[in-house]
């Protein structure tokens, strides 16, 4: 159930929560939002800027914690939306988007995630999705092993080690060449 709250400032504060709040909790998140009223409905009209519905935002994250700490259970998320004139008001569009109402879908996505593609040809794929991956991206790309941690790792030591840097003389040292062999970076 979703919960609508006016501030001052007259932006509209969504709370998501498990359960009816009690008259306590409201007073609590009232106080909480800097003296901000309950709206009585459950649907909102008009025009108004939030943060994408697929993304959880920081602040809400903030926002959830510090409820917690005041002993509220059962909220799960807090945005903040910012009424506006028209649908012609500007916004961040990677970050926000526009809302024709607030009503109690206004967290709900309804997007299905796309089935996993798997890659035979890298070099044809490259080409049909118009990539500009390099020759050396591509090779090392190709590179794999039958164990996608060996492979995560390679990658991972391969991105971190800086080039300039490499003293091999060092890493003899400190490595003995007989241990290497155990070793997922050498192999």
């Amino acid at each position: 159930m979703i919960l609508f709250f006016r501030t001052p400032s007259k932006s509209v504060i969504a709370v998501e929560s498990n359960h009816q709040l009690t008259p306590d909790e409201s007073n609590k998140l009232c106080w909480l939002f800097g003296e901000a009223v309950t709206e009585s409905e459950e649907n909102l009209k008009g025009c108004f800027v939030g943060p994408r519905r697929e993304m959880i935002t920081p602040w809400s994250t903030n926002a959830v914690e510090i409820t917690q700490n005041m002993g509220l259970e059962g909220i799960s998320r807090i945005e903040e939306y910012f009424p506006v004139k028209d649908e012609n008001a500007d916004y961040d569009p990677m970050l926000q988007r526009m809302y024709k109402g607030l009503d109690q879908n206004v967290f709900t996505t309804n997007r299905q995630p796309e089935p996993i593609i798997y890659i035979e040809d890298l070099e044809d794929y490259n080409e049909k999705e118009g990539l500009a991956l390099s020759k050396e991206e591509m090779d090392r790309l190709s590179i794999q092993t039958d164990d996608p941690f060996i492979d995560l790792w390679k990658d991972f030591f391969n991105t971190i080690g800086i080039k300039e840097r490499e003293n091999h003389q060092c890493q003899r040292n400190l490595m003995p060449l007989w241990y290497r062999k155990h070793m997922t970076e050498f192999q």
